[in-house]
């Protein structure tokens, strides 16, 4: 079996930990190897040293799994460092959900930038401050007033459009924000952070 392979069957087992009865699998399992393993190193008649090579090898099973026990702290805390960066009703954290939520749904993740507004303005999430000036600068001169007033109703403004209303007028800073948390949604940390590992931690909690 070649390392990769390895790898991938122990990453497989590690997520199966959290459904229910896999752990008393496993526990049984290692029993079982635990035996068989001391069997075969008693097969050559002397005991001593079947002791000694059994112990060898149970201590370097055991820093094997404390070392990968250690990593998984580690890259936990990462997600939880990386979650705590994205906190919830936050702009960035919204555009990265609703991506995520149509491509679990629709199976695309092409998702145009007005129907990304929509949403935003929909959840209330405000729009930058330089956006807003740019928007209060374009009502104050008559043309741009007269451009900005056949898109949108100005008095039922409000927050109900905020985002596409930004788009309008500032399309060159809005545009790449947009772009920039779209190429993030595809970030397999930030998904692991925000999707996967709530769900296991979640998991695990109604198997303990």
């Amino acid at each position: 079996m070649e390392k990769k392979d390895i790898s991938h069957e122990w990453q497989v087992t590690r997520v199966g930990l959290f459904l229910p009865g896999n752990r008393q699998k496993l526990k049984r399992e290692m029993k079982e190897d635990e035996e068989a393993i001391y069997a075969a190193f008693r097969a050559g008649g002397d005991d001593q040293r079947a002791l000694r090579l059994f112990q060898h090898f149970k201590r370097y099973l055991l820093n094997t799994s404390a070392l990968a026990s250690y990593h998984g702290l580690l890259r936990g805390y990462e997600c939880f460092e990386l979650g705590s960066q994205l906190p919830k009703g936050s702009a960035k954290r919204c555009i990265i959900e609703y991506l995520y939520s149509n491509e679990q749904n629709t199976g695309q993740r092409k998702v145009r930038n007005r129907e990304l507004c929509e949403h935003l303005s929909k959840k209330r999430v405000p729009i930058l401050e330089t956006w807003q000036q740019k928007i209060d600068g374009c009502l104050k001169t008559t043309v741009g007033k007269r451009k900005f007033e056949k898109r949108f109703v100005v008095e039922q403004s409000d927050q109900d459009n905020k985002w596409n209303e930004a788009m309008f007028v500032c399309p060159e800073l809005v545009g790449p924000y947009l772009s920039h948390y779209r190429r993030e949604a595809k970030n397999a940390m930030i998904r692991n952070a925000l999707h996967l590992w709530p769900k296991i931690v979640r998991a695990s909690k109604k198997t303990v």
